[in-house]
């Protein structure tokens, strides 16, 4: 493989190992991520300088644990815990899936986040209302939801890498 122009020697993470990545950013070169966060990105989050985690966790259960399906995910020490609110969880399964994907192959960050599990977006506060930021598989330009590639192709691209 030395000789041949364009290739690299850098790790292949199949999806059934447990290897991860100690350092993100060197996992993110080896998987030739590009160096700026796309557009799309930036603007799902600017509303979110900064986030009040005790706020988040009160409003988003009080808010739309009763009509809707949500899961609660704290990342620990590269391990992850979840808590599903709503009657129509099953698609937990998607997010659990690509989490646990991720975390065999870099050591995520402790974070805490909340992904909708339904199919259609949950916040719609203005950016002068103080929104949360829910991560979602759907947005549109009149909700501040953050959005994440659908749960079909998120599944359709881990059952490739399998």
């Amino acid at each position: 493989m030395g000789g041949r122009v364009g290739y690299r020697r850098a790790p292949v993470y199949a999806e059934n190992c447990f290897c991860p990545e100690q350092e993100p950013s060197e996992w993110l070169t080896n998987m030739r991520c590009p160096g700026e966060v796309p557009n799309q990105i930036q603007r799902d989050f600017a509303p979110f300088p900064t986030i009040d985690l005790d706020r988040l966790v009160q409003e988003a259960i009080e808010r739309f644990a009763e009509h809707h399906s949500l899961c609660h995910y704290s990342i620990i020490n590269n391990r992850i815990y979840r808590r599903t609110f709503g009657q129509h969880v099953g698609f937990k399964m998607f997010s659990d899936a690509f989490l646990t994907s991720l975390a065999r192959k870099v050591a995520l960050p402790d974070l805490e986040f909340f992904i909708n599990l339904g199919d259609w977006p949950l916040e719609k506060r203005l950016v002068s209302q103080s929104p949360l930021p829910i991560l979602s598989w759907c947005g549109s330009e009149m909700t501040r939801d953050i959005v994440l590639p659908t749960y079909d192709l998120t599944e359709s691209t881990l059952e490739t890498m399998g």
